[in-house]
């Protein structure tokens, strides 16, 4: 299933909120329930601070891309390296992370793409927050994206 950056966001944000704290509508309707615990909320703002750090390293669709015709295609970007990766069903490319996008161009300093050879089975990717999978066959051919940068493994 798609889901556009916002929705995905959204929901993340939510969901954090809810496993975070814990709270159910029980608890909501306790007055006791107001009183505030700094370190539990230090802890609490620590928790999602680190979420929304590694859930920017997500693989999202992207209906819009900086791909050749604009192919909608899975993407994730890469901070720590200034990275934009799209994965396709034909490969992946690689291309800097906010260049051309800030003045609207469909232009890169550089553009590096690949995708394996010598597997005639085609795949859709699969996602799991910042993990692409693209089975092929007996083959599973892998990624994942974080502060390291983009790792591939078979």
């Amino acid at each position: 299933m798609k889901h556009s950056p916002i929705a995905t966001f959204l929901t993340l944000m939510v969901t954090l909120f809810l496993l975070v704290s814990g709270q159910t509508s029980d608890h909501a309707t306790d007055p006791k329930s107001k009183i505030q615990n700094p370190k539990s909320d230090d802890a609490w703002l620590a928790t999602v601070q680190e979420n929304i750090r590694q859930a920017e390293y997500y693989v999202t669709w992207q209906e819009q891309t900086y791909l050749p015709d604009s192919l909608p295609a899975y993407q994730a970007p890469n901070r720590a390296h200034e990275l934009r990766t799209y994965f396709t069903p034909e490969g992946i490319t690689v291309m800097p992370r906010t260049e051309g996008i800030a003045n609207g161009a469909n232009e890169a300093n550089f553009v590096l793409s690949w995708r394996l050879v010598g597997v005639e089975e085609a795949a859709e990717p699969v996602v799991s927050g910042n993990r692409i999978e693209y089975q092929r066959g007996d083959l599973t051919e892998w990624y994942v994206n974080d502060e390291r940068g983009l790792q591939q493994g078979f």
